[in-house]
């Protein structure tokens, strides 16, 4: 599915295969909640998805575990080079990637930190609705309890957030509105690495202006989204780096 079926420009095999992807990674389709996880395994009968509840649970651990084994194979490999990167993106390396993509007038903020991520990640080609629907999937990852781990460890990493941060200043709304939804898994963590604050630090009046114009036709509609977006501007307006 990772390799072959998400990457097809056909509409309907793409989408059945993301949602596939999304019932063998979260436990639950696209139509129900997924299953937080800490259970002792006994189910109640309930369906969830098409699912018994039993069967949700123990998929999501299996799940869980397989995702914490092959971080690099899926998430970084696969989500992070293959299923999120721009269509008709040149191949370069993340420490170039924002410099690159800012130089069209658009305000959202390079990473400025001179600090050299330990590998690189590379963007290559995929398709719309691919990217799309995998970073909603990737936001279902990360904000499952269970993924805890799995989480922590993404939003460690620096050249995560510069990917991110791509995605953020999408010309496509719906993939920005997405990618917010991860960025901000990123200013929330109480527990930030140095190198992701300095990026944030680096950036932070840009960053901010930025944010500030994001969707903002959203917020008179949508108060979850303003009351999001305005603490991630607050948050990220009092980072300092630590002397």
């Amino acid at each position: 599915f990772l390799d072959e079926y998400v990457h097809l420009p056909n509409f309907d095999v793409a989408s059945d295969a993301i949602e596939t992807l999304r019932v063998i990674l979260t436990g639950c389709s696209s139509s129900s909640t997924p299953i937080a996880g800490g259970g002792d395994g006994g189910g109640t009968g309930t369906e969830v998805g098409g699912i018994s509840e039993q069967d949700a649970e123990l998929m999501t651990r299996m799940a869980s575990e397989f995702l914490e084994r092959e971080y690099e194979s899926v998430l970084m490999e696969r989500f992070n080079r293959k299923l999120l990167s721009k269509p008709k993106e040149k191949v370069i390396p993340v420490n170039n990637a924002a410099a690159a993509v800012s130089n069209d007038g658009n305000d959202v903020p390079p990473p400025s930190s001179t600090t050299t991520p330990p590998a690189p990640t590379v963007l290559t080609k995929s398709n719309y609705i691919t990217r799309r629907m995998s970073i909603q999937l990737l936001t279902t990852i990360l904000l499952t309890r269970i993924n805890y781990n799995v989480m922590i460890k993404y939003i460690s990493s620096r050249s995560n957030l510069v990917l991110i941060m791509l995605l953020l200043r999408d010309t496509s709304p719906h993939i920005s509105l997405d990618a917010f939804h991860v960025f901000k898994i990123f200013v929330a963590n109480p527990s930030k690495p140095p190198e992701v604050v300095k990026i944030l630090v680096d950036n932070k009046v840009k960053l901010c202006k930025y944010l500030s114009g994001l969707h903002k036709e959203r917020e008179a509609s949508d108060e979850q989204f303003r009351d999001e977006k305005a603490l991630v501007i607050s948050t990220i307006e009092g980072l300092e780096m630590d002397a």
